[in-house]
């Protein structure tokens, strides 16, 4: 493992390395993780089947446009009818509580609020609040739901907007500075470690810390 850290950081003399980190995804190979999710999700166990205007939460979402898909859930921009604001409305498949994939989201994000509201801690506005949550049943099984703020676009997105198609390193500093307060929040306060955010900042930081700026 050393060994390897030492072989990745003896690439990192100049802007390339970081630059191939931040690159945007039309210039990469083709993602697999596409727009679409496969068909065979949708079955029992899996995710519910959603179409735009359905509602959740007895009425409370009105589901606007489909925003993306992951390993275990489904995001949908929805419209919050009491406060009428737009939300992210995240779908976890129906196997991950009482299935086969046991993800304790729930109780994570049960205790980030918990502790985020009576902290004074910097890091608590870079950990996204958990708006509400609550049960759906669907014809592939009950389903656990929870509702987000609306974030922006993603890296991806942004990078876009750059003439070289990179991020520059004044705004990669301040996004590495932030997650370290979301990450020190979260294991300094909620005693919550989430390595696979801490080993990407290992790498993203060492790397501006030996590029020649």
């Amino acid at each position: 493992m050393i060994a390897t850290f030492k072989k990745v950081l003896s690439r990192v003399n100049s802007r390339t390395w970081l630059g191939k980190f931040f690159e945007p995804v039309s210039s990469r190979s083709p993602n697999p993780h596409q727009a679409t999710e496969e068909a065979d999700f949708y079955s029992a166990g899996g995710f519910h089947s959603v179409s735009l205007g359905d509602t959740f939460n007895s009425g409370a979402y009105k589901v606007m446009r489909k925003l993306g898909y992951g390993q275990y859930s489904t995001v949908w921009l929805a419209r919050d009818s009491k406060a009428q604001r737009y939300v992210a409305l995240k779908i976890l498949r129906a196997d991950c509580y009482g299935g086969s994939h046991d993800i304790f989201e729930r109780e994570i994000l049960s205790r980030l609020s918990k502790f985020a509201g009576k902290s004074n801690h910097g890091g608590r506005h870079y950990v996204l609040p958990l708006l509400d949550q609550f049960g759906h049943e669907g014809p592939n099984g009950q389903h656990v739901c929870f509702v987000f703020n609306v974030l922006s676009h993603h890296l991806d997105f942004q990078t876009a907007k750059f003439e070289d198609g990179r991020l520059p390193l004044k705004a990669v500093r301040t996004i590495a500075r932030r997650l370290l307060l979301g990450l020190d929040f979260l294991h300094r306060e909620c005693g919550i470690i989430h390595t696979r955010t801490a080993i990407c900042l290992l790498f993203t930081i060492t790397a501006l810390m030996l590029v020649d700026i």
